[in-house]
């Protein structure tokens, strides 16, 4: 499809405005999909508040200029689409993980968390991730278990010196 150029701009602006806020982003290569896979897919990341789009590496390269996904730029070949995560930063990488498990011919090619690069073999270091909510509630239970030791540890010592 040919685009024009306010189109190609338009195109620009939007996806980096997504990337200006996101706090991860995966590559993979969707040429081994089938349009009714690659529906699939959308309508997952919509479900997961993830932005998915097959862009030119072009565009690409115009949209991560001056981001913290600038590092990108060396796995822009062949067909692309990138996600970004907007609220936990395992999201796309859970989203992208869990679809090339079902689909052999989707592969991730690179993620980016924090400007660090992560090779794909390693991609299940982010999505093992936990979200904001799961790092909360292990830091409430850790805080409650660890306050509940010391006092039980207090109260033998406070026993055994009545002894």
């Amino acid at each position: 499809m040919i685009l024009s150029i306010p189109d190609k701009q338009r195109i620009v602006s939007e996806v980096r405005e997504i990337a200006r806020v996101a706090v991860s982003a995966v590559l993979a290569d969707p040429s081994g999909l089938k349009n009714n896979e690659l529906v699939e897919l959308r309508q997952e990341s919509r479900k997961k508040n993830v932005y998915i789009r097959v862009i030119r590496n072009s565009l690409l390269s115009k949209i991560v200029h001056e981001t913290s996904f600038e590092c990108l730029k060396d796995f822009f070949s062949g067909p692309t689409l990138i996600g970004f995560s907007v609220r936990e930063a395992s999201d796309v990488a859970r989203l992208f993980q869990d679809f090339s498990k079902l689909h052999e011919n989707f592969k991730i090619k690179v993620a980016v968390f924090e400007k660090n690069i992560i090779d794909a073999s390693h991609i299940d270091i982010l999505s093992s991730l936990p979200t904001y909510l799961e790092g909360i509630t292990r830091l409430i239970f850790f805080i409650k278990e660890s306050t509940i030791v010391k006092l039980i540890r207090v109260l033998s010592l406070i026993a055994e010196q009545k002894k």
